[in-house]
């Protein structure tokens, strides 16, 4: 498998909803050459488990 040409890296923090309305973006896109890296800055939790699930909606290009 070769790898994309572009990694976007989103960073968050116990915002889920917005994690979920710019991946949302990305997705979006016409360009599909890509993966997308989500950083976490949360401490644990509810919204690090929320964070998690809102990147699975996503598939595999997103983690």
């Amino acid at each position: 498998m070769e790898a994309p040409l572009v990694t976007v890296v989103v960073p968050t923090r116990d915002r889920p909803e917005l994690l979920g309305e710019a991946l949302e973006g990305i997705a979006e896109q016409r360009f599909s050459d890509y993966e997308v890296v989500v950083v976490d800055d949360s401490p644990g939790g509810e919204a690090a488990a929320v964070n998690r699930q809102v990147v699975r909606r996503f598939g595999d290009r997103f983690r």
